[in-house]
C-alpha cells in the first residue's frame, strides 16, 4: 500500500468514526427534552448556521423565535446559548459551581499552553488560590496605589492628543498597556510601539485565532494533536510551536524583569511583586502557576479597555449633546487650572453613568469565554446535558429592550437612577468566572474618559462622522475612523503642557 493511500484510508476512518458519533450524539438527544433551537442536519448539526463573525448577531435574533434559551448542536456535541438575563443569572449565577469549568480547548488549552492561565484554566484549587491573589491586589483596599501613576499616565495620554490627534488610537493603545504593566509588573511602557506591547498584542492576536469556532479541526477531533508532524494535515502543529514560543515570551519576560528588581530591592508595587513576596519560596510548579496568572493580566485587561475608549472617542463624534452634559458637570466640580482625579469620582455621576451606557452600548466581548455544564441539569423544564458548552450572549442581554428601554441609542441618564439592570452583572462574566480585576479596569476607563472631557472637545471629521462599526474578533474593536480632537480653550492646551510629562 502506497503512503498516499494509507493516509487516505486513515483520513476516512477517522471521518467515517467522527460523523458516526455525531450521528449517535443527534439521535440521543431526541430522547431528551432540549432547549427549542434551529434544526440541525445531520451529523454535522446546526455548523453550517452559526456565524463565524459577529455570532452574537445571530444569536440574538434566534432569542426572538426560540426563547432566552437555545440548543444547537456543532458536530454531535451541545452548545447552549442563554440570550436573556434571567436565564444567565440564574443558570451561571445561582448554578455557578455546576459552571465554573471551561470546555476542552486542544489547540490553544493544551497544544500552546492556555489552560495554565488564569482565563482558560479547569476551575479547581489552584485556580481559586490565582483568582484569590488577583482579587487582593487590585481589591479596594490596595486599588488606590495605583492612582497616582493612573492619573499621571492620563495626562501623557493627553499630551499625546495634542500633539499627534489623528494618531488617538494607538495613544490610547499605549495608555492602556502602560497602566496595565504598572499595575502587574510596575514596569513603565514607553509608548504603543513598545516591544512588550507588540509581543502581548500578537499573543492576543494568536489567541483570538485559536478560539475561534472551527478554527482547528483539532479541538473536534482532540485525537489529532498526536499525528506526526510529517503527516498531511498536520501544519496545524508547526502553527502551535509558533504560538507556543510567542506566548513564553510573553510569560517569562515581564515576570523575570520583576524577580531582577526584587533581587536589588528597586521593584515597584504590583501584582507580581505582591506574589513574590507572598511565595519566596516556589515550587517549580508554582513559578510556572505564577507567570501565566500574571501574563493573562494585560490579555484579560487591555484589549477590552482599548476597546471600549476608541467606542467612546466615536461615540463623543456622533453625540455631541451627550458630551456637553458631561463637560459642563466637569466644569462645575472642577477648579479652575485643576484636572479631574479619582477623588473627584464621587462628584461626578453623569461621567460615571456616561461609563456605564458605554459599556452596556458597545460591550467589548460580545459572548465572552464559553462555560461547560460539569453534570446534567435542568431549567425551566429543559435539559442540559453534561458536556455542555455554555455560552452566555452578553451583547443581547445589553441590547435587549426588556432591560433597557430604547436600547440601540446612547442614553447616559438611564444610570443615573436605579431602575436600569447594572450591566456590569453581564459584562465581567458570570458565577466563579467573573473578572476579579474588574474595579480596576473600571479606574482605566474612568480617569481617562475624565480628563479627556475636561480638557479637548470631540467632534465629526470634516469628511462626515465616523461609521459605526466593529471587527470581528473575541474582542471586538471599532474600525479605524477620523474624528476631530482639539484643546476646549487656549487654557486647556496650556494646561495640558505643563502636566504632560511625555
Amino acid at each position: 500500500m502506497t503512503f498516499l493511500s494509507a493516509s487516505i484510508s486513515f483520513i476516512s476512518k477517522v471521518l467515517l468514526a467522527a460523523l458516526s458519533y455525531a450521528s449517535y450524539r443527534i439521535w440521543r438527544d431526541r430522547w431528551l427534552r432540549l432547549p427549542p433551537g434551529p434544526t440541525p442536519l445531520p451529523l454535522i448539526g446546526n455548523i453550517h448556521q452559526i456565524p463565524s463573525e459577529h455570532s452574537h448577531l445571530m444569536f440574538t435574533e434566534w432569542r426572538k423565535a426560540y426563547g432566552p434559551i437555545i440548543h444547537l448542536s456543532v458536530l454531535g456535541k451541545p452548545l447552549i446559548v442563554l440570550s436573556n438575563s434571567k436565564a444567565a443569572l440564574e443558570i451561571l449565577e445561582k448554578k455557578g459551581a455546576k459552571y465554573a469549568d471551561r470546555p476542552r480547548l486542544v489547540m490553544a488549552g493544551e497544544m500552546v499552553g492556555y489552560e495554565q492561565a488564569v482565563t482558560l484554566a479547569p476551575y479547581d484549587s489552584k485556580l481559586r488560590e490565582r483568582r484569590r491573589l488577583i482579587h487582593d491586589s487590585f481589591s479596594s483596599r490596595k486599588l488606590s496605589r495605583y492612582h497616582e501613576s493612573g492619573e499621571r499616565l492620563a495626562r501623557r495620554l493627553m499630551g499625546h492628543l495634542l500633539d499627534e490627534p489623528s494618531n488617538f488610537q494607538c495613544h490610547i493603545k499605549g495608555y492602556v498597556a502602560a497602566v496595565v504593566f504598572n499595575a502587574s509588573h510596575g514596569q513603565e511602557i514607553d509608548g504603543h510601539d513598545d516591544p512588550l506591547v507588540l509581543l502581548a498584542e500578537q499573543c492576543g492576536a494568536d489567541f483570538c485565532e485559536m478560539v475561534k469556532p472551527g478554527a482547528y479541526l483539532v479541538d473536534v477531533l482532540p485525537f489529532l494533536k498526536y499525528i506526526p508532524d510529517w503527516f498531511p494535515f498536520a501544519g496545524f502543529k508547526r502553527k502551535a510551536r509558533l504560538y507556543r514560543d510567542t506566548a513564553d515570551k510573553m510569560r517569562d519576560t515581564p515576570f523575570d524583569f520583576v524577580r531582577k528588581q526584587m533581587s536589588e530591592g528597586i521593584a515597584k508595587p504590583s501584582l507580581t511583586a505582591d506574589i513574590l513576596e507572598a511565595k519566596p519560596a516556589r515550587t517549580l510548579e508554582e513559578d510556572l502557576s505564577y507567570r501565566w496568572l500574571t501574563a493573562t493580566i494585560y490579555a484579560a485587561g487591555a484589549d477590552t479597555s482599548t476597546s471600549l475608549l476608541n467606542s467612546f472617542i466615536m461615540t463623543m463624534a456622533l453625540n455631541i449633546d451627550v458630551q456637553r452634559k458631561a463637560q459642563n458637570q466637569l466644569d462645575m466640580v472642577l477648579e479652575p487650572q485643576r484636572l479631574p482625579s479619582f477623588a473627584d469620582r464621587g462628584s461626578l455621576p453623569y461621567i460615571s453613568a456616561l461609563y456605564l451606557e458605554l459599556l452596556r452600548l458597545y460591550y467589548p466581548s460580545p459572548t465572552g469565554l464559553p462555560h461547560l455544564a460539569a453534570e446534567d441539569d435542568e431549567y425551566l423544564g429543559y435539559h442540559i446535558p453534561a458536556g455542555a458548552v455554555i455560552i452566555a450572549n452578553s451583547w443581547g442581554i445589553l441590547h435587549d429592550s426588556g432591560n433597557y428601554s430604547e436600547p440601540d441609542k446612547l442614553l447616559p441618564e438611564r444610570f443615573l437612577s436605579p431602575d436600569s439592570p447594572d450591566p456590569r452583572t453581564f459584562a465581567f462574566g458570570y458565577g466563579r468566572r467573573t473578572c476579579p480585576g474588574k474595579y480596576f479596569a473600571e479606574d482605566i476607563i474612568f480617569i481617562a474618559i475624565a480628563t479627556i472631557l475636561s480638557l479637548f472637545d470631540i467632534l465629526p471629521a470634516k469628511s462626515g462622522p465616523p461609521n459605526v462599526e466593529f471587527t470581528a474578533n473575541l474582542v471586538i474593536h471599532p474600525k479605524p475612523f477620523e474624528c476631530s480632537i482639539k484643546p476646549r480653550s487656549s487654557e486647556a492646551e496650556r494646561l495640558i503642557r505643563e502636566t504632560s510629562d511625555f
